[in-house]
């Protein structure tokens, strides 16, 4: 309302987001702890002039933001960045920018791949303190962790290969930075 009462409306972009969700005793965990579903997804709404609503469901990553901004006000950006832009999802709520969304805890020792069909959770890069899978299709409360289940042997090592490529390509840039394993 405000921005229709200043006549900017038409000339403004909005994001609604949130940094993380949030857990109110679900698995027996409080605030942010783990890296089950209520935990890592968040609200994300963009408001651009002149765009009616709609809603999509491709898996997107906050360091999408930047570059999507960047290029709906004009402004030019580095390609190079490991966000993407979340335009061809704007223009057509049926495409999608990425397979799957990933996500680490704070201290760097826990990640998350979830794709459509799977959550995929790892303790220490070489799984040392654990993993959990969990089939979001017939599970999607992530009740019961598959990890260990030898009919899911595949999709565990599969999941492992996609992590450890995310995790090599963000440890990439050219700031002279080498990322600790």
């Amino acid at each position: 309302k405000t921005l229709k009462d200043e006549g900017l409306e038409d000339q403004t972009i909005v994001v609604f987001t949130s940094d993380h969700g949030f857990l109110l005793d679900e698995h027996e965990f409080w605030m942010k702890v783990s890296l089950m579903d209520e935990s890592v997804q968040v609200p994300m709404m963009i408001k651009i002039p002149g765009k009616k609503a709609q809603v999509a469901n491709s898996f997107v990553e906050l360091i999408d933001l930047y570059p999507t901004l960047a290029e709906l006000a004009g402004l030019d950006y580095p390609k190079e960045i490991q966000g993407k832009s979340l335009t061809p999802v704007l223009k057509n709520p049926k495409k999608k920018v990425r397979d799957f969304a990933f996500s680490v805890t704070q201290g760097g020792k826990s990640f998350l791949i979830r794709t459509d069909e799977y959550a995929y959770i790892q303790y220490d890069e070489d799984a040392g303190s654990g993993m959990e899978l969990y089939d979001m299709k017939n599970d999607p409360q992530q009740f019961t962790n598959l990890a260990m289940n030898p009919e899911y042997r595949t999709v565990v090592a599969d999941l492992q290969k996609k992590l450890a490529q995310k995790l090599k390509e963000v440890r990439t840039n050219d700031l002279g930075i080498t990322y600790d394993k």
